[in-house]
């Protein structure tokens, strides 16, 4: 307690006169503390306000952040497919981004053309992909795919591969099967959709063998012309 708050103190006793808040005030401030309505005299106190509202989940977004910024990746597995297969993946992730009110950003679309979904290795733009998500801040917000077989048909791949984009803070969005990495079942599902695509796989390259055991049965050859 300050000597002005003891001199006035001692000159209200000597009077009879009640001590008001306001000299109290000037003494030492009255905090109103908003939790309990308790006051009280407190020299130098903190004035503690609480927040009016919560703090953002993602303290580098507000509810004014500009639309999220992605990235596109396609991929056909054989020669013999279409090439235009991947002109309409990238059509599909367009029209979802749209719907969804994201912003496709034109140089970070990658295409994997004739390059088999079981195997990373030869995947170069997959792989350049990978590598700009490392960067710090990563240039787009998610990558959009338009199917889960596109991104490969080994989970023991692919699995990984999902942990590593949630580890940079990047999400996978699957067009077809509208599957969101930052949905809280996307693990189970995509693991699912993952043994689904693999199966597939698998089935596919049954069929390929059985035919070609047949045209060896046949006198034929199994194989594509030698020259």
């Amino acid at each position: 307690m300050g000597k002005r708050h003891k001199d006035l103190s001692t000159a209200r006793a000597e009077s009879g006169a009640a001590y008001s808040p306001a000299e109290h005030a000037d003494a030492g401030r009255v905090l109103k503390f908003p939790q309990n309505g308790l006051s009280g005299p407190l020299a130098g106190g903190c004035g503690y306000e609480p927040h009016s509202e919560p703090m953002p989940a993602d303290p580098t977004r507000t509810r004014h952040s500009d639309p999220l910024r992605v990235a596109i990746y396609t991929r056909f597995s054989s020669p013999l497919q279409r090439k235009t297969s991947t002109e309409d993946q990238e059509r599909e992730c367009r029209d979802a981004a749209e719907q969804n009110g994201w912003v496709v950003l034109d140089q970070y679309v990658f295409s994997d053309q004739a390059r088999s979904g079981q195997v990373l290795a030869g995947r170069y733009q997959l792989d350049r992909l990978l590598k700009l998500t490392e960067q710090s801040p990563c240039p787009f917000d998610g990558i959009l795919i338009d199917d889960t077989s596109r991104l490969g048909r080994n989970l023991s791949d692919t699995l990984p591969l999902s942990d590593r984009l949630q580890f940079a803070k990047v999400f996978l969005y699957f067009v077809t099967r509208r599957l969101d990495s930052r949905d809280i079942n996307f693990r189970t599902l995509f693991i699912a959709y993952g043994q689904q695509d693999e199966q597939s796989s698998l089935q596919l390259a049954d069929k390929v063998r059985r035919g070609q055991r047949g045209r060896v049965l046949n006198g034929l050859l199994c194989s594509g012309s030698a020259y």
